[in-house]
């Protein structure tokens, strides 16, 4: 059966262009995305929402209509979301309408939690999220945005001089007897890619620190969310990885850009606020020009593999990995 919104909200019943929209999504995510097992995997993804906030009520949009996200993208969304454990999402802004109509379209099995609104020109009234399968994994007791002290701004050796543009959120999760905490970022973009290089590599100097803390609440930390990384070798890309010793899945290194992205089930020609795009490539991508921002979808398996190849988008360097 289709995801679709609740009948307490009275909407018109879905065209029969939807329905078959959504049987084609459903279709293609079923053949291209792991099947969740039971005590054996737990599927995590991230995704650049793009502007996430209110919702047109109706099943198609118009030219004239503000947003143009419409009821048949919101269900096109849950019906993705669906197919993981957990989702972290990047781009919710202020207004959480869509969100809470997306929430009730997953239904009562779901749970999410997001971050304040980071205020401010930068923080382009955006919040970080995620949303879970409560039957498959639980929040186990620590949130919180990511705040760098004053005196370690000011250090000589500090790579970054002020506080992020858009605040980390992290959020610790567990699964059966496994923990860990997911850290969920939205790097500026700035005038040119070296504005991008302080943000990197002092949220890379932060993983790396509280990995090596003993007092730390959880350090199996798993980075996710929008990098804005143009490519594998470039100095940002140094500064996140390299400098600090973060290490991506090479499985995710070796994954098409986003622009092979394949668009199912939605009206739109073109990128927009309006379309539903499924992706399952990383952030950082390997070659090419600067790509859109898209999903990443990471298989999280129970088999341990070699330190060499960990198993989460970006893992720290004290060896840890989860399954």
């Amino acid at each position: 059966m289709p995801l679709l919104p609740p009948a307490r909200f009275e909407f018109d019943d879905p065209p029969a262009a939807t329905l078959a929209a959504l049987e084609r999504l459903e279709d293609a995510l079923d053949e291209g995305i792991p099947r969740k097992r039971a005590g054996e995997n737990l599927l995590i993804a991230t995704w650049n929402i793009k502007a996430l906030a209110r919702v047109t009520k109706r099943w198609t949009s118009t030219e004239s209509d503000s947003p143009k996200r419409n009821l048949q993208d919101l269900c096109c969304i849950a019906t993705v979301i669906s197919h993981f454990d957990v989702v972290a999402l990047v781009e919710i802004k202020r207004e959480l309408e869509a969100l809470r109509f997306l929430m009730a379209i997953l239904g009562s099995k779901w749970g999410f939690i997001v971050s304040d609104v980071t205020e401010g020109t930068g923080g382009n009234s955006e919040r970080l999220g995620f949303i879970f399968n409560l039957d498959r994994v639980r929040p186990s007791g620590m949130a919180g945005e990511l705040v760098i002290p004053d005196d370690e701004l000011k250090l000589s050796d500090a790579v970054l001089r002020e506080q992020f543009d858009r605040t980390p959120y992290k959020v610790s999760f567990a699964s059966g007897e496994e923990a860990f905490t997911l850290v969920s970022l939205h790097i500026v973009w700035g005038d040119r890619p070296s504005d991008r290089a302080p943000e990197l590599g002092g949220f890379a100097r932060w993983m790396r620190d509280h990995a090596e803390d003993e007092d730390e609440f959880n350090r199996n930390l798993i980075a996710l969310g929008d990098f804005n990384i143009d490519r594998m070798g470039d100095p940002n890309w140094n500064a996140f990885v390299i400098e600090n010793g973060l290490s991506p899945p090479a499985e995710l290194l070796e994954l098409p850009r986003p622009s092979a992205t394949r668009r199912i089930g939605t009206p739109s020609s073109t990128r927009s606020p309006g379309s539903t795009t499924v992706s399952s490539r990383p952030c950082p991508s390997t070659t090419g020009p600067p790509a859109p921002s898209s999903g990443t979808v990471i298989c999280w398996r129970e088999s341990r593999r070699p330190a060499r190849r960990p198993e989460s988008p970006i893992t720290t360097p004290s060896g840890r990995s989860s399954d």
